[in-house]
């Protein structure tokens, strides 16, 4: 298993295990990890706070590279992307991108501010899917990012920023056009790893879907 794929095991059995009331009961099920893997088991044992097990795995060196997330083939198909925008985005961006979505089989939800519709500059409408308080960053796998303007400029603002932290958090693609560009804190501790920038690329909307296949960034910082 690679580091990642570990992490997840180990997270996956800590909130399992650490939502066991009994002490005894978290102790037992300690006692069984250690058969699988002693190292995995103690780590557990540090986060759910019990004792470390005794005894050891029996040493194993088969594996299966097809079982690991690393080694699946990607593709955009059935991925769903929400496309956080207001009124007044550019209108041949923004087409352009959700066409090309929508030809690799890719879902799409329009999220604004409010059901209806959302005006580009040159008087484009979109029908909006769903709204911030009616969709969710944990329901799509991956976020378009158009800013724009609204009624209320500052819930606005607050809303696609607990979007995008969200979605970057959980190494989501993101991508984000040019006047969205805000939304985006940069520092020397983000590497922006799975973050497509339409910002004087002519190949943005490319990149973006071969983002959305990848589903996942597990670099990014």
């Amino acid at each position: 298993m690679t580091a990642v794929e570990k992490q997840h095991l180990i997270d996956a059995l800590s909130y399992q295990i650490g939502r066991v009331e009994r002490k005894f009961v978290r102790e037992q099920a300690v006692n069984l990890l250690v058969n699988v893997d002693r190292e995995m088991a103690c780590i557990v044992a540090y986060n759910v706070g019990v004792d470390y097990p005794s005894g050891t795995n029996v040493p194993v060196s088969t594996s299966y590279p097809s079982l690991s997330i690393f080694n699946t083939r990607y593709y955009a198909y059935t991925q769903k992307v929400g496309v956080l925008i207001g009124d007044g985005f550019n209108s041949q961006e923004v087409i352009n991108v959700l066409n090309l979505l929508k030809q690799h089989g890719v879902f799409v939800d329009i999220v604004s501010e409010t059901l209806g519709t959302v005006t580009g500059a040159d008087g484009t409408k979109l029908e909006v899917d769903k709204t911030f308080l009616t969709s969710s960053p944990y329901l799509l796998d991956s976020l378009f990012i158009l800013g724009g303007s609204a009624n209320n400029e500052a819930k606005y603002y607050q809303d696609i920023m607990y979007y995008t932290k969200v979605a970057y958090k959980d190494y989501k693609p993101i991508g984000v056009t040019t006047s969205a560009q805000s939304y985006i804190p940069t520092s020397k501790e983000n590497n922006l790893a799975g973050v497509v920038f339409g910002a004087n690329n002519p190949n943005f909307g490319n990149e973006f879907v071969e983002a959305v296949a990848i589903q996942r960034f597990w670099s990014r910082t």
